[in-house]
């Protein structure tokens, strides 16, 4: 039910994935605000430990930032690398860590030169301590690279939910927006086998006494038998074929 739409899904989508995109938003703050007072009070607490990627957080130190800190561990268990999705727009260079931050391209420069990295002294140095000014200021700002310059929680959520979460159907589901949302979430069900027949019934134990169709009394009352192969539904199908002029379903996936 979680599962996006486009992946056979419901397209509801999970809490603990909103609750990860929405602790995101305070990193992306944590870089994009850093002339406000509580990202300041953050650096005088947390700033003193040995830290390169993402938001400084001292062990030691209880609280709410604690959990903040620490979502990129549930991040990278999604497949979703921060690093990547924020990124530097040229500027000054006051507020961007030269090794750590991406501002060349999407990838930091200590990922994709660590030997150097490895070298370097201060692993913590701001771009402004790596380039002499000739001429004009430039102005330096934080954008996500995937999302446009303002952050989105429904895209991080989007992108968490992409690399979670995947469809429990055998056969991609397409959702018809020129159809009542009950009808596509009846036929989603039929898919999946989870419409109340006598078979998924009985797969519950639940006792609904003899298992056969009532309509031909032929064949066991699956959703597939039910809603196409049984001979009261062909018999509907063929007339709506005809007056539609599309072809005759054979099979429930061919529907």
């Amino acid at each position: 039910m979680v599962t996006a739409k486009g992946k056979g899904g419901l397209g509801l989508g999970g809490l603990k994935d909103l609750n990860l995109a929405l602790i995101t938003k305070w990193h992306w703050r944590f870089k994009a605000e850093p002339n406000q007072l509580w990202v300041k009070v953050i650096k005088a607490i947390h700033e003193g430990v040995r830290w390169f990627k993402g938001v400084p957080v001292k062990s030691t130190v209880t609280g709410v930032w604690k959990n903040i800190g620490n979502v990129n561990k549930h991040l990278v268990k999604a497949k979703v690398m921060i690093q990547e999705k924020l990124k530097c727009e040229v500027g000054k260079g006051y507020n961007v860590v030269f090794w750590t931050d991406s501002w060349l391209d999407d990838t930091p420069l200590c990922d994709s030169h660590q030997q150097i990295f490895r070298l370097a002294k201060n692993k913590k140095a701001l771009v402004r301590d790596n380039y002499i000014k000739v001429g004009e200021t430039l102005n330096w700002k934080w954008v996500w690279n995937e999302f446009g310059t303002d952050f989105s929680v429904k895209a991080v959520r989007s992108l968490i939910q992409d690399n979670t979460y995947q469809s429990q159907s055998s056969r991609l589901f397409f959702w018809n927006n020129w159809v009542l949302k009950k009808i596509n979430v009846f036929v989603w069900r039929a898919c999946m086998n989870k419409i109340p027949t006598k078979d998924a019934l009985l797969c519950r134990g639940m006792e609904v006494g003899p298992s056969m169709c009532q309509n031909c009394g032929m064949l066991e009352e699956s959703a597939a038998h039910l809603l196409v192969t049984c001979v009261v539904a062909r018999a509907i199908w063929w007339q709506i074929c005809r007056w539609l002029k599309i072809p005759y379903p054979t099979t429930f996936e061919s529907v």
